[in-house]
């Protein structure tokens, strides 16, 4: 939980109540996004839930 509350942002991706892909962000906030992880529940991957995931930052 540590690693995630110092993250600049986190995006969580859900059907329904089930969370089905997770992505935390380091970012300099102007220029450079680091991606530390990018968790995409086996089922949901292949259909672009990560692209939509990372296209907000």
């Amino acid at each position: 939980m540590q690693a995630i509350e110092g993250s600049h942002s986190v995006v969580a991706a859900w059907d329904g109540d089930k969370l089905v892909g997770l992505v935390n962000a380091l970012s300099d906030g102007v220029v450079t996004v680091y991606f530390h992880y990018m968790l995409i529940h086996p089922s949901y991957q292949g259909v672009g839930i990560g692209l939509s995931e990372c296209s907000g930052f």
